[in-house]
């Protein structure tokens, strides 16, 4: 996004001093943040490429050390909803009126006297319609979560959002009041009141989200969400460890990519984590009936670009950790299908008794796939799972889940999941 008018140290003074309305002109979006900040009497306003030295790194990590509170302190947040740039405008980029039209019926009521209903479509009256703009944005998901009030100007409507009722200008004039399961907006106090295993859900869900949406810098990834990995450490007594929680590490090493991308050129996160590659992130046994973890973690070393942002960038990463490992030998067989690559392969041994029997092998990027298409000669599995699971039909499965391994400088680096049944 085009912010030639953000504070640097060069322009830090002049700015403290005033802004010059010159330096904003084109920049609708701020200049439109700032008319609706005037009309609500607010005299405060948060614009992050205006309040962050953009060009100084101790002023970014300091600042973004904090954005858990900016956002949960503030009076309301402001989202833009239908621009592409901070030089649209977001108060007249609404879509006319005239060209998503109510539809009007006539109606009779019990004592006989005649009126109209109006019709909007749901994606009028969504919330947040999925193709706005700003729900693709990788930085939007927090002010999403973590602000208590949202004024939301989409191409339909402008929209008020809090933690007990939705309005917008073309609602019918009643407010749709949130159930509490509804809510959107994560504070503590809603956090402290769900069980455990759905604190751990939550978050799965969130880094899903997270995973649709896109980044101008890849290496921002888990910069971006961790103001809300702050939040949810108030209420996982656990380690976090590059985008997983410790206490909940056997179901969330699980992740796989049903549409493999190439990996970053750079480091951005250990292979583990699925910050470590690029796409959307999908989980293997989130609901299970039964489930028993195989995996013991020993020891986790987690080197952070800045001690300051605890949840934020990491330099390197190693775990060490027990379990039932196997080196595999590997059939180049594969079929493709329409989600990704499942390899199948059959270890070294024939105990059909074994669990490593028959398994497939999702790659976690292009690299990895073409890897394993080569016909990789060693191969190691770590069994991280195993559980029992049901069918739609109400049949009842036993599964096994893990890792693929490849020997990597003294330790190993995962390329890919697997699954057995």
């Amino acid at each position: 996004m085009d912010q030639t008018y953000k504070t640097t140290k060069v322009t830090k003074e002049t700015y403290e001093q005033a802004i010059p309305p010159s330096a904003l002109s084109k920049y609708r979006t701020i200049t439109d943040a700032i008319y609706v900040a005037r009309s609500l009497e607010i005299r405060y306003l948060w614009i992050d490429a205006l309040c962050i030295i953009q060009d100084d790194p101790e002023d970014v990590i300091r600042e973004l050390a904090m954005m858990r509170s900016i956002y949960e302190g503030a009076y309301l947040t402001i989202t833009a909803g239908c621009t592409l740039s901070s030089q649209d405008s977001f108060l007249d980029s609404a879509i006319p009126e005239a060209e998503h039209p109510d539809i009007q019926m006539r109606f009779c009521c019990q004592d006989g006297a005649e009126g109209s209903l109006f019709l909007q479509s749901q994606e009028q009256y969504d919330s947040k319609p999925a193709d706005d703009p700003i729900s693709a944005r990788g930085w939007t998901l927090q002010e999403e979560l973590l602000s208590s009030c949202i004024l939301h100007f989409g191409p339909y409507s402008v929209l008020w959002r809090c933690a007990t009722i939705i309005e917008t200008d073309r609602g019918s004039g009643e407010p749709r009041y949130v159930k509490a399961d509804e809510r959107q907006s994560l504070d503590l106090a809603s956090l402290q009141q769900l069980t455990p295993r759905t604190v751990k859900l939550r978050w799965i869900e969130i880094v899903q989200n997270y995973s649709r949406r896109r980044l101008s810098v890849p290496s921002d990834k888990l910069p971006a969400l961790a103001s809300i990995a702050d939040l949810f450490s108030q209420v996982l007594p656990s380690r976090y460890l590059a985008g997983v929680w410790a206490a909940d590490l056997h179901t969330q090493l699980l992740w796989y990519k049903d549409a493999p991308q190439p990996r970053p050129s750079y480091y951005i996160a250990p292979s583990w984590s699925w910050a470590s590659s690029e796409g959307e992130v999908s989980y293997s046994g989130k609901y299970p009936v039964y489930v028993v973890s195989r995996l013991e973690l020993l020891d986790c070393v987690v080197e952070l670009e800045s001690e300051k942002l605890p949840f934020g960038a990491v330099r390197s990463a190693r775990m060490r950790a027990k379990g039932r490992v196997r080196r595999i030998g590997w059939s180049r067989s594969w079929r493709g299908l329409d989600s990704g690559f499942f390899f199948h392969f059959r270890p070294d041994w024939e105990d059909p008794d074994d669990i490593f029997n028959a398994t497939n092998l999702i790659p976690d990027c292009t690299e990895d796939k073409k890897l394993l298409e080569q016909g990789t000669p060693e191969i190691w599995v770590l069994e991280v799972t195993t559980e029992l699971s049901e069918l739609s039909s109400g049949q009842i499965i036993c599964l096994s889940h893990g890792l693929a391994l490849l020997p990597a400088e003294g330790c190993f680096r995962r390329i890919g999941r697997f699954s057995h049944s």
